[in-house]
């Protein structure tokens, strides 16, 4: 086994350690505090208001798929939209969910008919999740017009997405929606900050939502072990930087 090939398997090992320790001390209700991210307690009062005024909210989970390089960026707002179609479904207003690539339309019709389910009144909205267009430029401009013809109360759209962000976020500014945006992709997620007023997701925020929405050990197990590997990267750099700067590497 080589150097590198043996640091590898001591990263993994260490990671799925930390894992399995956070996700007990979540079980026994040992409390984390999440650093305040604004745009999720705006995520949680839309999804409140969207309830009290019957109206549904639009989500966008991107312009990727599952089985490349997107697949876990397209999977980032599924604990949105677990979220939104829990509490919407209850007052007949379920999600509409727009998608680009099909191999996420079978997971987000299940996400909205197993909330459809839990609430015991359901309801098929034939709209709940639409396969809109596989370019990019073609889905942004096709969900921007759903944004015009449906008039939902909020706009979500977290996940994968490049310059085409932008004809969604302006289309929803125009409409005059509340709308919390995050990208995957640096460019996209510089064009939804200038082009939208409400707080965005930047950068790996995406990838925090099942902890500071749906609170489950597993997430926020997660979110401390990356916590936790973060500060020793910061730390190791430092000392290298320091290392270096005596002479000493």
């Amino acid at each position: 086994m080589t150097l590198s090939q043996l640091i590898g398997v001591v990263v993994v090992v260490a990671f799925a350690g930390l894992m399995a320790l956070f996700t007990i001390h979540a079980r026994r209700g040992v409390s984390y505090r999440l650093r305040p991210l604004p745009a999720y307690d705006l995520l949680s009062r839309q999804a409140g208001q969207a309830v009290e005024t019957g109206q549904r909210l639009h989500l966008s989970l991107g312009t990727g798929g599952l089985g490349g390089a997107d697949t876990a960026a397209s999977l980032a707002a599924l604990p949105i939209l677990n979220l939104v179609a829990s509490a919407t479904t209850i007052r007949d207003a379920p999600p509409i969910v727009t998608i680009a690539d099909p191999t996420l339309l079978p997971v987000a019709l299940d996400a909205v008919r197993r909330a459809e389910r839990r609430s015991r009144a359901p309801t098929h909205h034939q709209d709940a999740a639409m396969l809109i267009a596989p370019r990019p430029l073609a889905y942004a401009a096709g969900a921007a017009a759903v944004l015009r013809d449906q008039a939902p109360f909020a706009n979500v759209a977290v996940g994968p997405f490049g310059p085409e962000l932008v004809l969604l976020t302006l289309a929803a500014e125009e409409a005059g929606l509340v709308q919390v945006a995050g990208a995957a992709d640096p460019l996209g997620q510089a064009l939804a900050t200038v082009t939208t007023t409400s707080p965005g997701l930047v950068g790996e925020e995406i990838f925090a939502g099942g902890a500071y929405l749906c609170h489950q050990p597993a997430h926020i197990a997660s979110l401390r072990t990356q916590d936790v590997w973060r500060i020793l990267l910061i730390g190791t750099m430092l000392v290298g930087v320091v290392l270096r700067t005596v002479g000493i590497l």
